[in-house]
């Protein structure tokens, strides 16, 4: 860099290499925000020489979303608006359309941003809807990944969450994010998150069934048996 810091690739490459030891930081409980920063400034820098390397904004976007997560488990102020770490994934699709990874990363990014506006009573539909239609896309352009379906399964299972606590129909919802989340079991059979997933899915709705006073038992039943599942897999 000292000797062409006009090269994007150097700077982006930089940026990815203190981007994983800042994940794997992370990942350890380890405090990752010495490393952050200048990732994020070395994709900064990488995106002004090069504004066309989806690469680049795939990468800011990631680092960025995880060092947010990070801040809300930990309690600390938001430093980084959610709109804007959606903005670079969106200027990654933009330049990426095929990229499925992109997609899915968008998706999920969508999905956690709706719990948190649910979290604070703020209406999610809109995002968990944004979320299912990248999480769709992304299967769409490879079926074979039990993630994504986990994920679409998941924003599905939170919208219907949200409608039968706020006195809409959530049968469809819960109808739909069964369907994924046996794609992603399927797939996965013994992953104990998807199964975990499954299960809440489940629960909640047959919360939803006894509360409206229809048959419910065979549905908490399943819920049952797949957290004894998981918990027998942990």
């Amino acid at each position: 860099l000292a000797r062409n810091p006009a090269v994007s690739e150097t700077w982006y490459q930089r940026g990815n290499a203190r981007l994983l030891h800042s994940t794997s930081d992370l990942a350890r409980g380890v405090d990752a925000s010495s490393l952050h920063v200048p990732a994020d400034a070395d994709l900064a820098r990488a995106l002004e020489l090069n504004p066309e390397h989806a690469g680049g904004w795939h990468s800011r976007a990631w680092l960025n979303e995880r060092w947010l997560a990070e801040r809300i488990r930990r309690g600390h102020p938001i430093e980084i608006p959610w709109e804007t770490v959606a903005g670079y994934y969106d200027e990654a699709i933009r330049r990426s359309p095929e990229n499925r990874e992109i997609w899915h990363n968008r998706g999920r990014l969508l999905w956690n941003w709706g719990n948190w506006l649910a979290q604070r009573g703020i209406d999610p539909e809109e995002t968990y809807a944004r979320a299912q239609e990248d999480l769709e896309r992304a299967a769409s352009l490879d079926p074979g990944v039990a993630e994504t379906w986990f994920y679409l399964g998941s924003a599905q299972s939170s919208a219907a969450i949200w409608r039968s606590q706020h006195d809409a129909d959530p049968r469809a919802a819960y109808a739909t994010a069964e369907s994924a989340l046996q794609k992603a079991i399927d797939l996965a059979p013994s992953w104990v998150i998807a199964l975990s997933g499954r299960a809440t899915n489940r629960y909640c709705w047959a919360e939803f069934l006894r509360r409206r006073g229809d048959e419910w038992l065979p549905t908490s039943q399943t819920a049952l048996a797949d957290f004894t599942r998981a918990l027998d897999l942990d």
